[in-house]
């Protein structure tokens, strides 16, 4: 037991998370050790975007999740939370992308960044988490990025991007509002044939740019990430 208290604290310390009051060390007796206030969790939003840059992986994701359920007024940790779409562990790296789209529309500055996570990134669920987050955010320069997100390898990613261009187009796709997905006689979802459909007919000719960012051009190559 004392060994798995000194533990705690110690992850805690590293992660930034808790600050001790008592000088602990391996010599610490186990009735020293009873006296140790519990560890204070990160809540305000100054502490939980400094946790941001622990190097405890658990720690970053914890404080983002913690981001993510603040939601819109947690804005200020954007930055920070852009630049964990480039950290080596992609747990970490799918929990800044879930928390960006919680924040939403205050998000749009990461959006260059979270257009090479959905097209590059080697860990399936960050671009799953990307392909929904671009519709949070809001922005319809993405439009492009998401209809090149159709050819995901991974189901999830190509039905998530249909379901964000349609939010984003103001399109009503098959099974847009739907738990399930039908398929065609090729086994594809109708829901991302009809985004390619849309895109060949009518999306791309027009000019899908964002009044903030002036973004149009779709991104073709993307410097890849982890």
């Amino acid at each position: 037991q004392r060994q798995a208290g000194l533990h705690l604290v110690f992850c805690l310390l590293i992660s930034g998370c808790y600050t001790a009051s008592t000088t602990i060390t391996s010599s610490t007796s186990p009735a020293e050790l009873s006296n140790v206030p519990p560890p204070t969790p990160p809540n305000t939003l100054p502490e939980l975007i400094a946790v941001l840059s622990s190097q405890n992986a658990e720690a970053r994701i914890g404080a983002a999740r913690a981001l993510a359920a603040i939601g819109p007024t947690a804005e200020t940790a954007v930055p920070s939370l852009t630049q964990n779409l480039y950290y080596t562990n992609s747990d970490v790296r799918k929990a800044a992308v879930e928390a960006l789209g919680a924040i939403g529309p205050s998000a749009k500055p990461s959006v260059p960044v979270l257009i090479v996570v959905l097209l590059s990134d080697s860990a399936v669920h960050p671009r799953r988490e990307v392909a929904e987050a671009l519709g949070k955010i809001g922005d319809i320069s993405v439009i492009p990025a998401l209809v090149q997100g159709l050819n995901d390898e991974d189901e999830a990613v190509r039905i998530q991007c249909a379901k964000s261009i349609a939010f984003l187009a103001k399109q009503d796709f098959p099974d847009i509002n739907s738990t399930g997905y039908s398929i065609d006689e090729n086994g594809v979802p109708l829901i991302v044939r009809a985004a390619k459909e849309w895109w060949q007919q009518e999306g791309q000719y027009k000019s899908w740019i964002s009044p903030d960012t002036g973004a149009s051009e779709p991104i073709t190559e993307a410097t890849p990430l982890p």
